[in-house]
């Protein structure tokens, strides 16, 4: 037996031992590399347009969001002081406004008011503009109740020599502002502040100014856009006579950078007191403002582009909210109808349709997501 098993043992050992290894595989070839790419380029196409969309809403619904939150600070403001702010469009307005809400205003608080809207002595609608004014208002003034603008807290902080002055060049914007109703994120704000750290005090040449335009007055804008949201006050929609022009933003020197807008109207008709509206401030009120006793918050919308003040045989233009159509001033109009611009839709005149994407406190989300 033990011979027979030692034989066994001899046998099995004497044959070929087999590989305990895999044979490797074969790799990769060219083609197959090739169709691998092929496949992942098609499906990045194909899954680039819907990511691209998605973060382009969440974009818009953040504008949109802000543009609320603003109007909500504005709803607050009026809550406090009794009247909704100005948008700093008509000098004896604001004037009014501060001698309202602050009775104990010290005098040369607004004869340094005064001197801020006015350029070479003569007041610019543009000086503190629509959009500089909403951070001016809601950025909170300061507690002291006759200096509620250059006292601790207030919008303005000075940087010149001697006493206070009501030298509007003597001042620069304060970032350490208090009673703020909206929580401006700085870096959304056109300013590069002055650093508190320095050893150096600013002075009016070093002083803390907007990147916009140059003057004191920042503007606040979306993150990563140049176009800031824009406040029109219901007071002064429409036509100005003191500046001999209707509303619209911003001053001429961002105009290249991010175009120009205007309130919206809504679609609820008014007639002609005659035959016809006789001249374009009349016709302009043919139909009426959207939020006519209020305000308009208006933001870019994602392209960062409000459009262009378009006009029509020289009287200007409004698009209408809800409809996208738009009507001319035309003094001419014998009723509400006759202003309609028949060529225009979705708020799109001649190739400009940068208007379509703009987002307001009052719109869903952008003006034409509301075209019915």
């Amino acid at each position: 037996m033990q011979t027979q098993q030692a034989q066994a043992q001899v046998k099995q050992m004497s044959q070929p031992l087999r590989s305990r290894t895999k044979n490797p595989r074969a790799a990769f070839t060219l083609i197959e590399i090739l169709i691998v790419v092929t496949i992942i380029a098609l499906l990045m196409g194909l899954l680039t347009p819907a990511v691209m969309t998605v973060m382009g809403n969440a974009r818009e619904a953040a504008m949109k969001s802000e543009a609320d939150g603003i109007a909500l600070a504005i709803e607050a403001y009026r809550d406090k002081y009794g009247e909704y702010p100005p948008d700093c469009s008509d000098k004896d307005l604001v004037i009014r406004h501060f001698r309202t809400i602050f009775p104990q205003i010290d005098v040369r608080e607004l004869q340094l008011l005064d001197n801020m809207l006015l350029q070479g002595g003569t007041f610019s609608a543009h000086n503190i503009s629509r959009a500089e004014a909403l951070v001016f208002v809601l950025g909170g003034y300061s507690s002291n109740p006759q200096n509620p603008l250059t006292g601790d807290g207030g919008p303005f902080d000075f940087v010149g020599t001697g006493s206070p002055t009501t030298v509007a060049g003597d001042y620069q914007y304060n970032t350490a502002r208090t009673n703020s109703l909206f929580d401006f994120d700085i870096t959304q704000l056109s300013i590069t502040p002055w650093d508190p750290a320095s050893s150096t005090k600013p002075t009016p040449t070093s002083k803390t100014i907007s990147s916009d335009d140059g003057d004191i007055f920042p503007v606040y804008s979306p993150p990563n856009k140049v176009a800031p949201y824009v406040y029109f006050d219901s007071r002064t929609y429409g036509w100005l006579p003191d500046v001999g022009q209707f509303n619209s933003f911003p001053n001429t020197t961002a105009a290249s950078v991010v175009g120009y807008v205007r309130p919206l109207k809504i679609k609820n008709g008014q007639p002609a007191s005659g035959s016809t509206y006789g001249t374009a401030a009349a016709a302009s009120k043919a139909w009426d403002f959207a939020n006519p006793k209020s305000f308009q918050v208006i933001a870019a919308g994602r392209d960062d582009q409000f459009g262009s003040v378009h006009t029509q045989s020289g009287y200007p233009v409004y698009f209408i909210a809800g409809t996208g159509e738009a009507m001319v001033a035309d003094p001419d109009a014998d009723g509400p109808t006759a202003t309609l611009i028949s060529s225009v839709s979705n708020f799109q005149a001649s190739s400009d349709n940068a208007v379509a994407d703009n987002i307001t406190n009052f719109s869903t989300r952008t003006l034409e997501a509301d075209v019915e």
